[in-house]
């Protein structure tokens, strides 16, 4: 396994998480590399002929990482989920479109509450 490579990698079991820390079954890795390592935690994404964690994609690609968890759960395509450009919400900061309709749904709920409203005063 060789001498540690710096202070922030430790031992991790890896490609068997749930192994035995025996050679072969150990490397070094820093916390990052450990937790893309948990199994069962992890989507792998194969774009583009790699396959690679969500959170590397997201890294890799400027994106946000629960950006692109949130398109894979409103049913986009990998391909798709990688390559649209996040959009900003109002302090610069990217919003997910399943977070971005919920909240205009919301929005437009309060408004037709307000009609209504307005609409029993002036009667």
């Amino acid at each position: 396994m060789g001498p540690r490579p710096s202070a922030k990698h430790s031992v991790d079991r890896y490609p068997n998480g749930n192994g035995n820390y025996e050679p072969g079954n150990v490397r070094w890795a820093t916390m990052k590399e450990q937790g893309r390592n948990r199994p069962g935690h992890n989507i792998v994404l194969d774009f583009r002929g790699q396959k690679r964690t969500v959170s590397e994609w997201a890294e890799l690609l400027c994106l946000k990482a629960h950006l692109v968890y949130e398109r894979l759960k409103a049913g986009w395509s990998a391909e798709r989920a990688l390559t649209e450009p996040a959009r900003l919400g109002r302090k610069g900061r990217p919003v997910s479109d399943a977070l971005r309709e919920k909240y205009s749904l919301a929005r437009k709920a309060w408004w037709e509450r307000k009609r209504s409203q307005e609409a029993i005063r002036v009667r």
